[in-house]
């Protein structure tokens, strides 16, 4: 079950790197899914299927929701996005060290899914550009982080994904 965990942690960095490096809602909202259904799968090792089946619906219930708001098409690899492309490539590895060799307990699997998806969902928060690519980033951010800890965890996390992903995406002061 470990190669498993292995293959989830690799679907889940692909789908973070997406949303690093990426700027119309359909492509952020694929990076939102590849990233929830690749974290599903360490999570189904740690947490059993339950949990793992509702953070692998939130995740696609928040790339639904990312769907409905923001720039539209693809926008990958956009100008100016080379720091965030260099930061995606960069990310897998630097988890990986972390993950297996800093920490090397079980579950580095797991731990390198978590540290990659909260690790880029975080830099694609701050890095500025679109609103809905923060909030995406952000709902990102909080699938990693909830596989860190248990049941609960994931539960909560998948939550804080859908409120996230459901915050408009239009600047409030742009309106006015």
């Amino acid at each position: 079950m470990t190669s498993l965990a292995v293959a989830g942690a690799l679907l889940a960095w692909l789908g973070a790197a997406a949303i690093t490096v990426s700027d119309g809602r359909r492509a952020l909202a694929l990076g939102l899914a590849l990233a929830g259904g690749g974290l599903g799968l360490p999570a189904l090792q740690q947490a059993g299927p339950a949990a793992a089946a509702v953070l692998v619906a939130a995740a696609a219930l928040s790339a639904g929701l990312r769907l409905r708001a923001g720039e539209p098409g693809w926008r990958v690899l956009q100008a100016g996005s080379t720091p965030r492309l260099i930061l995606a490539l960069l990310m897998l590895p630097l988890s990986a060290y972390v993950a297996l060799y800093l920490i090397s307990a079980e579950g580095g699997a797991t731990r390198l899914a978590a540290l990659t998806v909260a690790g880029l969902g975080a830099a694609r928060m701050l890095s500025g550009g679109a609103r809905s690519g923060a909030l995406t980033g952000g709902a990102a951010l909080a699938l990693g982080l909830s596989l860190l800890s248990g049941q609960l965890g994931l539960v909560a996390g998948g939550l804080v994904s859908l409120v996230v992903s459901s915050l408009p995406v239009s600047d409030p002061e742009a309106l006015a």
